[in-house]
């Protein structure tokens, strides 16, 4: 008896299923796929490739820069893919698929140097972004599936459960484990459209191919489009961001919400380092003040803690309307172009049954000397 993972995960695989077939697999046991179908040269319906865009190429396309390993990965963008800014954490590629404009998918691509975490809390991490229960290895190891690409071994995963705001949504994720660091591949969105989206995605990961770019260990340069002094181009919408009011503080240059964000912002700290500031609703408790803790803790490269660990080391603190539970933390390596500690200055609050996040991300220093406008800045906040 396969798990609903499993069934997902077959539907993930099968390039010519429809729509109306995807939802039907997820409420009946189908035979055993292997998720290694999704890389076969079979080409997707020419439904598929009307809706989210030929699965060939116009160009090329290589990270940006040599990654804390010292590597690069190439790949080819398939048509219809649209580039959205890189920031700190999304560092080495960020895309908005083809699909309705209040629920166009988005795949984003990092690199983090050692084994940022490890394999199963970042995936349970995905799982608990999707209100779904955390597996210890042995599960989670039935729900995966391992391929090679260009000498690459690719882990493949498929998680169907429901976003924060209680809509469905699915993660198609791939993982790359190098001895120094690891990729991780992860496409988010709403089950239906990712039926059409995914066979774009699996001819994607078939143009992988890696190029080493320099020694082990040599700092990776921030991508052009983060950290050059000015802020990033106007975002597409993807869905109706929620109406807030706040007073701006001075020195914050303000970008147009997008998806999760109700209100983005960009500061110039010069010598053309960047602070990313965000207002994220996540929606009734979120993924969890422990896990969210730990999500920022593997983004600077430490340890995950336990549960009991995590909400201790949050302070709390009135500020304004708010109760806040502070997260305020650096890395202990530089991991921002080799020479600079990154921080996260981060605010979990809850108003109207729903939980938000006031986020910070720069250089150690740089979000440092922003925490007085920071929490300024919430204390303003009006909510809906």
């Amino acid at each position: 008896m396969l798990s609903a993972t499993c069934v997902g995960m077959a539907a993930l695989f099968v390039a010519s299923c429809s729509q109306e077939e995807s939802i039907r697999v997820f409420e009946v046991v189908v035979p055993e796929a292997s998720p290694r179908d999704l890389m076969s040269e079979a080409a997707p319906p020419a439904s598929a490739v009307a809706a989210a865009g030929s699965v060939v190429a116009d160009q090329d396309r290589v990270s940006d820069g040599p990654s804390q390993g010292g590597r690069q990965i190439r790949w080819e963008t398939p048509d219809g893919w649209q580039t959205r800014p890189l920031t700190q954490f999304i560092n080495r590629g960020y895309y908005l698929l083809p699909g309705p404009p209040e629920a166009r998918p988005e795949l984003t691509i990092s690199a983090y140097p050692g084994a940022a975490g490890g394999l199963d809390a970042n995936l349970n991490r995905w799982r608990g972004q999707l209100g779904l229960e955390p597996l210890d290895s042995e599960a989670l190891a039935a729900e995966l599936e391992t391929i090679e690409v260009s000498g690459m071994e690719l882990v493949l995963c498929d998680f169907t459960g429901n976003a924060p705001d209680g809509s469905p949504s699915r993660t198609l994720g791939a993982v790359i484990e190098f001895p120094d660091e690891t990729w991780f591949f992860k496409l988010t969105g709403n089950p239906d459209v990712l039926t059409v989206s995914h066979p774009t995605f699996g001819a994607f990961l078939r143009t992988l191919e890696l190029e080493e770019g320099g020694e082990s260990g040599t700092a990776a340069a921030l991508p052009p489009a983060y950290g050059q002094g000015t802020p990033p181009p106007a975002q597409p919408a993807i869905g109706e961001a929620p109406s807030v009011s706040y007073q701006v503080p001075q020195g914050w240059s303000e970008s147009p919400a997008s998806g999760m964000r109700a209100a983005s912002f960009q500061i110039d700290a010069g010598d053309n380092f960047e602070v990313d500031v965000s207002l994220v609703r996540l929606g009734g408790a979120g993924a969890g003040d422990a896990m969210n803790v730990n999500l920022w803790r593997e983004q600077l490269g430490l340890a995950t803690v336990s549960d009991e660990q995590a909400t201790a080391a949050l302070d709390l603190l009135e500020v304004g309307p708010f109760q806040a539970r502070i997260f305020d933390q650096a890395s202990d390596d530089p991991i921002i172009q080799g020479t600079r500690r990154a921080r996260i200055l981060a605010a979990l609050f809850d108003h109207g049954g729903t939980t938000w996040v006031l986020r910070a991300r720069g250089a150690d220093e740089h979000v440092a000397a922003e925490r007085e406008r920071f929490l300024s800045f919430l204390e303003s906040l009006e909510l809906p």
